[in-house]
């Protein structure tokens, strides 16, 4: 077995660092991707909820519904890719 330099430990203890914070950096930006689209999902959710006759007159009957059952399918799959 090889032992490896002192140079060698250090460059691997860099390197280790270095990609600990990449790691960080990166579950930071997945966790803010995941909070923006529940936000949204959510507030379109409530938003469809408040304008509900605006959205049927102007779509019909069944717009809304969609809508809704769409919004809903967003959310709870953000909800779950969070987890």
């Amino acid at each position: 077995m090889t032992e490896k330099s002192d140079a060698e430990v250090r460059e691997n203890e860099r390197a280790e660092d270095a990609h600990e914070r990449e790691r960080v950096v990166l579950f930071g930006n997945e966790t803010f991707f995941l909070g923006m689209l529940q936000a949204v999902s959510g507030a379109s959710l409530f938003a469809a909820l408040s304008q509900w006759q605006a959205l049927a007159d102007h779509g019909g009957r069944l717009v809304p519904l969609y809508f809704l059952t769409l919004m809903g399918a967003a959310l709870a799959s953000a909800v779950l890719a969070a987890y």
